[in-house]
């Protein structure tokens, strides 16, 4: 497992004008986990295995929000999906992190306002009804087997199934 110490910098460097500009505040949770946080939402980086994580806390929502999520859920964007699989990390995915947010939700920063948040809760439950579908099917099955080939194709197949 990799510690978070030896990244604190990288991503303090790396979110030194938003920490500023959102008005954030470092803690460090324990050893492997670290907040920027305001009175509205966190950044919270954590180790997780071999690689750091970033997930989004906003205040009055129970759930963690994975950031690499944000976008593919909340906005049905793909312009971030390296960031689902990445291991390791580097100063490129610190820098991917901080463009979703510049890009996406900058208004939970600045007000705490997430309209994106909606889609996002539709879209995350709707991916875990294909997922636990498609999980049921044979390992032969068309579907799975589209899955297992990343064929995206296959969740349009899953959805005629579920409606």
């Amino acid at each position: 497992m990799i510690n978070i110490d030896k990244y604190k910098d990288c991503i303090l460097g790396i979110f030194s004008q938003d920490i500023k500009n959102y008005n954030l505040q470092f803690n460090e949770e324990n050893e492997n986990s670290i907040l920027l946080s305001n009175e509205f939402c966190s950044l919270h980086f954590y180790c997780d295995f071999d690689k750091v994580e970033c997930d989004l806390r906003l205040k009055g929502f129970d759930d963690e929000i994975p950031l690499a999520w944000i976008p593919i859920w909340g906005f049905g964007k793909k312009d971030f999906e390296e960031l689902v699989d990445v291991g390791g990390l580097n100063k490129s995915i610190i820098y991917l992190q901080r463009q979703i947010i510049i890009k996406y939700i900058d208004s939970s920063f600045r007000n705490g306002e997430s309209p994106w948040l909606v889609n996002y809760i539709k879209n995350r439950d709707l991916d875990k009804r294909r997922l636990r579908l498609m999980f049921s099917l044979s390992k032969n099955h068309p579907i799975y087997l589209k899955f297992k080939a990343n064929d995206d194709t296959w969740r349009n197949d899953i959805d005629e199934l579920l409606f």
